[in-house]
């Protein structure tokens, strides 16, 4: 049920004992919930420990079956139980791949809060996976324990305290219904139990959450275009929303370039390891005659050329400040075209008997997507993308004629490089500098402080860059250090935002001055559309989207506010 070796461990090193408290303790829980169901209806228990439950409903009746990770507590629950050979089966979440068919109910015990954040959509789309239309869903979580810090219990387990309204939220939007809650404390150990019991819907349609797991994990693949296509919209639909074009039949357009040079990105580290050597890391299946993707070389090259020179961040940089010579220029035409070619197949072949087979379209340029799927992507964005690029990596590692080198560990650790990149604030702080030379002083952006010194200046991420990843140059604004302290990775209250505002548009003015086609290329990847000049109007426009980004984070990651 999870991959933390300690609580594997205590799992093992401890069955028995835990038999014997487990036999111990009520089934009030099933009790409740076998008033929902029918005589021999299929139960499935995920995290089934030592058979307790298991058998208790097989003796009243019903075709249960359960799963745990550790075969010493399976062992222990056939030693207790007559429970017959292929009923209870060693797997774990998310994948449950022993497990098959559809069940009435699912119990799920003791065993969410040993999952890591990472995991948690996925496990819970795979229970929802499992249940009839019509079933239940009974878990048990905790969401306070005096013996839990910082997601370790004493004993040494992995135990995540989350609020149970964090599982709803989840639940909710994968399409079941609460119906039933019940809070216990537990005096003895100090902590906070919550029972929760939910429904599925009797239709078998998929909602927009649905419909992207269903992609994840139900369709064929032979390369990882699916998952770059997913990565790039849920991408921009968190980041760049404006980039979308609302259109009359309810769809979003979204201009196919863009979502090239997201391909750029994400593919850039994964073809620059072992570029034209036999150290490459494969990304398709291989056939012979042909490459595993259709943009490997014109890409690889690319990449040869700047690897050098300080990589990708040193040629997006070279882009933005529209400094790439024209032999470069023509290269970059070059992979774009061929990447725009490769972004057709997840098009046409995205979606499966579920979900649909139109899920996406191109039309004269444009990348066309349903607006509740881009709704939801971008309130959903930062799980989803958590999902895609575990998904990718386990693809990818167990391609058939993948390197023995090659694992989940070091694919992941490729894909999410753009994520920790460097806070690479160099050409920010060099206006900054150069402008407090110029005139002796600066004034904190959010604070008004006199900043004198280089020493007291910082360049803060106004959207911090664990929130957003952005290096961008309108992200990027002077603050004095202790002031700065204070923030870190807070976000501004609008009030603050909106008091700031004078300083913000001042501070932009001063960068649009010192890189003007730097901090256009930026301003027109966050407004959507170009951005030629620089006058009142257009501060205004980008401020309000400043903004308005700031309040859509706060929203959507439930991120503390940061004032004065």
């Amino acid at each position: 049920m999870t991959d933390d070796w300690r609580t594997q461990q205590h799992y093992r090193d401890n069955a028995k004992e835990l038999g014997r408290i487990y036999e111990k303790a009520g089934v009030t829980h099933l009790h409740h919930l076998i008033t929902l169901l029918r005589p021999g209806d299929k139960v499935l228990d995920v995290g089934c420990g030592t058979g307790r439950d298991v058998a208790w409903l097989r003796e009243h009746g019903y075709q249960a079956e359960g799963t745990d990770p550790s075969k010493e507590m399976l062992a222990e629950a056939r030693r207790r139980h007559s429970i017959p050979d292929g009923v209870l089966h060693g797997d774990s979440l998310p994948g449950l791949e022993s497990v098959g068919g559809s069940f009435a109910a699912i119990t799920c015990i003791h065993v969410l809060h040993h999952l890591e954040d990472t995991l948690l959509l996925d496990s819970l789309y795979r229970l929802r996976s499992l249940l009839a239309p019509g079933g239940f869903l009974l878990i048990k979580i905790p969401s306070h324990h005096a013996s839990v810090a910082q997601g370790i219990h004493a004993d040494g387990r992995r135990y995540i305290l989350r609020d149970p309204g964090e599982y709803r939220f989840f639940l909710e939007r994968l399409g079941l219904r609460l119906t039933a809650q019940i809070d216990d404390h537990h005096e003895e150990t100090r902590s906070l139990w919550h029972t929760q019991v939910y429904t599925t819907p009797l239709s078998a349609g998929l909602n927009p959450l649905e419909t992207v797991e269903s992609i994840l994990w139900d369709d064929r693949k032979v390369n990882t275009y699916k998952f770059a296509l997913l990565r790039a919209v849920t991408d921009l639909a968190v980041h760049t929303t404006r980039t979308g074009r609302w259109t009359r039949d309810g769809r979003v357009a979204v201009p196919i370039n863009i979502v090239a040079e997201r391909w750029i990105e994400y593919y850039w580290p994964l073809v620059a390891i072992g570029a034209g050597n036999d150290e490459e890391i494969l990304l398709g299946q291989r056939v012979s005659g042909k490459q595993d993707m259709t943009f490997r070389r014109s890409l690889s090259s690319l990449t040869q050329r700047w690897e050098p020179t300080g990589g990708y961040p040193a040629f997006r940089a070279a882009l933005d400040r529209g400094a790439l010579p024209l032999e470069q220029q023509r290269e970059l035409r070059n992979v774009l075209n061929d990447i725009g070619r490769g972004i057709r197949q997840p098009v046409q072949y995205a979606g499966n008997a579920r979900t649909g087979k139109k899920l996406f379209e191109i039309i004269d340029g444009d990348l066309y997507i349903g607006g509740t799927l881009w709704t939801e992507l971008a309130l959903m964005g930062r799980w989803i993308e958590d999902s895609i690029l575990i998904r990718w990596a386990e693809f990818v590692a167990d391609l058939k004629h993948q390197k023995n080198h090659v694992t989940s560990e070091t694919v992941l650790a490729l894909l999410l490089r753009p994520r920790r990149n460097d806070h690479d604030t160099s050409i920010a702080r060099g206006v900054y500098g150069a402008s407090l030379a110029a005139k002796g002083n600066l004034e904190c952006v959010w604070s008004g402080t006199t900043i004198r010194t280089m020493v007291h200046l910082e360049v803060d991420h106004a959207i911090p860059w664990a929130l957003w990843y952005s290096n961008d140059l309108w992200n990027l604004l002077p603050a004095d250090r202790t002031v700065n302290n204070t923030k870190r990775d807070k976000l501004p209250s609008r009030p603050l935002v909106e008091a700031s505002r004078s300083r913000i548009l001042g501070n932009w003015e001063a960068l649009w001055a010192a890189e003007p086609a730097m901090f256009s290329a930026h301003a027109t990847r966050f407004l959507g559309e170009p951005l030629h000049d620089f006058g009142s109007a257009r501060q205004q426009e980008l401020f309000e989207v400043f903004k308005n980004a700031i309040e859509f984070t706060a929203s959507n990651r439930a991120v503390k506010r940061w004032d004065i």
